[in-house]
């Protein structure tokens, strides 16, 4: 493989890897290449997100079941099955 790759980091977060790195020793360069040979030994595969589709409005949603509900005229009376646990 004789590509070669610009791969671009935050410096902020480089430095600051790169200081707590060297506390132990290791090289920041080092580091990141044992990382990304970890991840292609393993087989990683990173999970696509799903098209996420988009969310409906209360109006929108009223609008789709309109005349699609309804509820019966005694839907607030009290049900007989349960009128010996209401006295």
């Amino acid at each position: 493989m004789d590509e070669q790759f610009n791969i671009s980091l935050n410096s902020s977060l480089a430095s600051d890897a790169q200081m707590v790195l060297k506390t132990y020793g290791i090289d920041i360069n080092k580091a990141v290449n044992d990382y990304l040979e970890s991840i292609v030994k393993s087989g990683y595969q990173p999970a696509i997100a799903a098209k996420k589709e988009p969310e409906l409005t209360l109006a929108e949603i009223r609008k789709i079941l309109k005349g699609k509900l309804w509820t019966s005229d005694d839907f607030d009376e009290p049900l007989d099955d349960l009128k010996e646990y209401m006295e």
